[in-house]
Parts: C-alpha cells; structure tokens; sequence
C-alpha cells in the first residue's frame, strides 16, 4: 500500500470516526412551535393506534413501526433517535453523491488512462475520496434556512420528512454517472434501478422534492441530448416519462396548482399567478438572506472563472459533467426572480419556494476550485481536504467578524454545534413547569364532567399538553398564538367545559 493511501485512509477513518461520534453527542432542535412537534405528534398517534389526520404520512409509518417493534414511546427519545439516524443517513448520503458526481467529473477512459503516463489509479482514486468528504463537510455548512433564528439545513429537517432532499441527490448523481462513464450492462442496470429505488422513496415519503426534476430534466437534455444520444438511451428516456407521468397521475396530495391550470386550459391565470406568486418571493418569501452566506456566494463567483481555466488547462476531462455542475446552479436563482419563481411556485407552492436554494450541486464548487488550481501542484489526495477546510475554517471567521454584514454561515456552524448542548424545549418549560401542568390535568379529570372538559392554556404550556402529555382535548392553534378568549369561545361553540391552565 502507497503512502498516499495510507494517509487518505486514516483521513476516512477519522473523519467518519469524528463525523459519528459528534452525531451520537447531537440533539434535534426541539424549541416549542417547530414542525418538529407536529412530525413526532404523528408518529406518535401512529404508534398508538390513532388516526394522525394526515394524508402524506408513509415516512412517519416507518418510523412508527421502528419504534412499536422496538417498544419505544418517549416523545425525547424519539426525537433524539431520528434525528441522529437521519443525521448519520444524510451524511452518507451526500458523501456518496458527491463521491458519484467526482467520478463522473474526473472519469477518463481506459484509452486515455493508458496515454496519460503520469496517471496513478489509486491517487486518482484517493482524490475522489477526498473530494467527497470535502464536499460533504462544505453541504452541512453552506445551506440553512430561517424563520426566528437562522439554522443550517441538517438542524431544520432532521426530524422531518425531507430527508428526501439528499435521497434525490444521491438519485440524480447516479443518473449522471450512468450517462459519463462506459458502464458493461449490468453495471449499468444496477446503478439505474437503485436510482429508480430512490426517486420512489422521494415519491413516496415526500414527493415535493420531485419537483426539482421539472428543472434537472431540461439540463439534461441541454447537455445529452443527440441523435447519438437519443439512440442509445431510447429505453432510459421512456422510462423517465412513464415514471414521472405516473407519478403525476397517482399523487392526490397537494398536487401541483399548474398541472390543474393546465388541464383547465386557463392560461390566464397562469400568468397572473405567476406574477403574484413570484412577487410574494421577490419581497422577502424567499429567504435568500438565509442562504445567500459567503460560502455560497464565492462559490457562485468563482464557479465560471474555475470553469474556463479548466477548459482552457485541460484539467476536468468529462466537460458535460461540469458543465452539469454549472447549469444546477441555476437553483440559487430560481427564487430570486419574479418569473422563476412564479413558475416554481406553480410547480410546487409558493411558501416553499426557497428549498430550491437546496438543490442545486453548489457544495463541489468549492473542493473542485481547490482541486482546479492546485492541480498537479500536490502529490498526495489528503491536501485536497486541509485545502477545503482551510476555506470552510476561512469563511467562519468572516462570517462572524464585524466586517461581514451576513453572519449565516456562521450562524449555521454555530447551530450545528449547539445541537451539542442539553435537549431543551425552551427558556420557561423545564421538568418542573411540566410536572406542574401534568398535575393540574389530573385534578381536571377528578370531577364528574372530565370528559367534557377543554384545556385552555397560553400557546407553549398548550403544545405540552397535546405532545408531551398526550392529551387530545386541547384548544391549539399550531401557527396562531391564541387567547384564552379564543377557547372560551370555542368551548362555548361546540359544548365543551374549559379548564384553564396557568
């Protein structure tokens, strides 16, 4: 064994050995009025047996089912258990996408392995290894979101069904590959139907994410399609359409507003919907202050100059590869413009309209430009990856000094490691204020009318009651901060006795 395999080998193994054991020390992000709660509140009515009054509710059955064999039901462990799953899940997920989107990038074939004398298989090998993890690193970090305050991607979805998102990255790193590299058939119908495999577990589970397609498929065919092409993928291109008009023929849930305008021929509104919908993510809807972070914006920069060079250099041999790299990019766009997003916005919804900013291959820009301009310049894989930590490390510190005037990519490192700290569902609501609300449900069920009663509670203490304490009979309003009026009213209305909690 090489030195260099030696090295890239040990780099692996603690990276994983790192990557793992900080997940095992993670806790979700689990503060009072997150969508957290209702995800759990699902899996948990799932597990005991009770309608959760919700359609689109296959990935909180598998976990249901996990837990019910596995005789589990705290509502923390719970948590605690899908999180850090899913956690480990999604990284081994983006590394191998990105490890797919590498080979593809880098591939050459054995006629032009056999000409290049200076070419080492098992360096060139170790450079991909490298460069996945160095992208996988830059994934965690360089996408967030916000609302009340800015977290990165893992610490918002990680108890939620959009898991799908690196399932369909994975999915469509497979599909390039099958497309670059000179795959013997079974090779090829393997790596195929595991892509398959994958985009119905995103059908399945969460088929928002499928929408992205409807912007993949035109770069796919931007950058593939020939009369070579078309004749050699035929069954692959007929297969793709047969999938995806499926699937828009047997998805009932929130099914896409434009299919329906469409099918009504009401052109009208589609403009007009449009313009609405893609006014509403102009002025503010979109989030782009969530995700537009330093990192994400170098990459964006650098990404052409990179291109150019490298073409120029002759140092990425499979320029479609690249080029496809390039044209994902478009997904850091799409919101940011009226039409685009108004598009989007009737292809899925116009509140969601910034996970596109998700989507696109933007964590391989950063490891590919290290990777570009030290090319030939450094013997061994391993620099690659202190290359690319050495920017991740670089940006932090600019991110969270008084000259950057937008700290989220700090703030998405900075919410990554507090995910370290105690499990905590807010400032007021320790063991001691739940104890005190379990005591006065008690008291409320001694009297003869307890099966009339409604409690009646300020908004925090009321998703207490329905999730912690598992009690149904409870005024909540999950996006409104009701009053004790609003209970009142309702109890009024519908013929149910209040009990207020204070």
């Amino acid at each position: 064994m090489q030195k260099g395999d030696i090295h890239i080998k040990i780099i692996l193994a603690l990276t994983c050995a790192g990557f793992i054991g900080f997940v095992m020390l993670s806790n979700p992000m689990m503060l009072i009025g997150y969508d957290i709660w209702e995800h759990i509140g699902i899996i948990d009515k799932l597990i005991r047996g009770l309608d959760p009054e919700m359609h689109r509710n296959l990935w909180h059955k598998s976990w249901a089912i996990i837990f019910k064999i596995s005789k589990i039901y705290d509502i923390f462990e719970i948590a605690i258990i899908i999180h850090r799953a899913q956690f480990l899940i999604t990284g081994i997920l983006i590394y191998y996408s990105s490890k797919l989107m590498f080979e593809s990038i880098l591939y050459q074939s054995n006629s032009s392995r056999t000409a290049n004398l200076n070419f080492n298989n098992s360096n060139h090998d170790n450079i991909i290894q490298s460069l996945a993890i160095s992208s996988t690193l830059v994934w965690f970090t360089v996408i967030g979101t916000v609302s009340t305050f800015q977290q990165a991607w893992i610490m918002w979805y990680s108890v939620n069904y959009q898991i799908t998102l690196p399932i369909l990255m994975l999915a469509i790193s497979l599909l390039l590959n099958i497309f670059i590299i000179n795959h013997n058939d079974g090779t090829f119908y393997l790596k195929l139907s595991l892509s398959i495999l994958l985009l119905a577990l995103v059908y399945f589970y969460h088929a928002a994410e499928l929408a992205y397609l409807v912007f993949y498929i035109p770069i796919f065919v931007v950058i593939f399609v020939s009369k070579e092409g078309i004749l050699k993928y035929w069954k692959f291109i007929v297969l793709v359409f047969a999938l995806l008009f499926f699937a828009l023929q047997n998805y009932t849930d929130r099914k896409p507003e434009l299919i329906q305008l469409l099918i009504n021929g009401d052109m009208n509104s589609i403009v007009d919907n449009i313009r609405k919908y893609g006014q509403y993510n102009v002025n503010g809807g979109n989030r782009r202050i969530a995700n537009w972070n330093e990192m994400y914006i170098l990459s964006l920069l650098v990404v052409i100059p990179m291109m150019l060079y490298a073409n120029i250099k002759k140092i990425l041999p499979q320029l479609k590869a690249s080029l496809f790299v390039l044209l994902s990019l478009v997904f850091c766009f799409i919101p940011n413009f009226i039409y685009t997003a108004g598009i989007a916005s009737l292809v899925s919804y116009a509140e969601i309209v910034n996970r596109y900013y998700f989507a696109s291959f933007i964590h391989l820009v950063v490891p590919l430009f290290v990777y570009v301009f030290t090319f030939n310049k450094f013997k061994h894989a391993h620099a690659f990856v202190v290359f690319a930590c050495t920017f991740c490390i670089i940006f932090i510190l600019y991110s969270y000094s008084k000259t950057s005037s937008n700290k989220t990519y700090f703030y998405n490192i900075l919410s990554i490691k507090n995910s370290i700290k105690p499990l905590t569902i807010g400032d007021d609501m320790g063991p001691d204020r739940i104890k005190f609300i379990s005591s006065q449900i008690e008291l409320a069920k001694i009297g003869p009318a307890a099966n009339k009663i409604i409690y009646c509670a300020n908004y925090r203490d009321s998703y207490v009651i329905k999730y912690i304490l598992r009690q149904d009979n409870v005024y909540f309003e999950r996006r409104r901060h009701s009053t004790l009026t609003d209970c009142q009213n309702y109890a009024s209305n519908n013929g149910y006795i209040p009990f207020e909690i204070h």
